[in-house]
């Protein structure tokens, strides 16, 4: 995602936005796409702020694969989340339950 959004000329080498007044979609299934989903999610969460302030605009749409999780079901969960669970004593839900910043951001997508 991060070459993709470089080479497209939507951030910069150092990850912020450089798109200007640019509109970027994500058209949802952020999750189960690998070990790096919640560091994808802060990333979006981040862009969208960057792109208000430069007039852009970033547009995260729900697929069906965050409904998945958003209703819990981790019928596609990667190994790595089932370990981050025991080390971190904390449910897979629980990061994005509508107590947490990235829960709440996503259901307000």
């Amino acid at each position: 995602m991060i070459n993709l959004l470089i080479a497209m000329g939507i951030i910069d080498k150092n990850l912020n936005w450089k798109f200007g007044t640019g509109h970027l979609v994500v058209l949802g299934d952020t999750f189960d796409r690998g070990d790096m989903v919640t560091e994808v999610l802060w990333h979006l969460f981040g862009l969208e702020k960057q792109a208000a302030k430069a007039g852009g605009m970033v547009y995260v749409l729900l697929g069906n694969h965050e409904a998945l999780v958003l209703n819990k079901d981790l019928s596609y969960l990667n190994e790595k989340y089932k370990e981050v669970e025991v080390i971190s004593n904390t449910n897979y839900f629980d990061l994005y339950s509508e107590n947490s910043v990235l829960g709440r951001w996503l259901r307000n997508r």
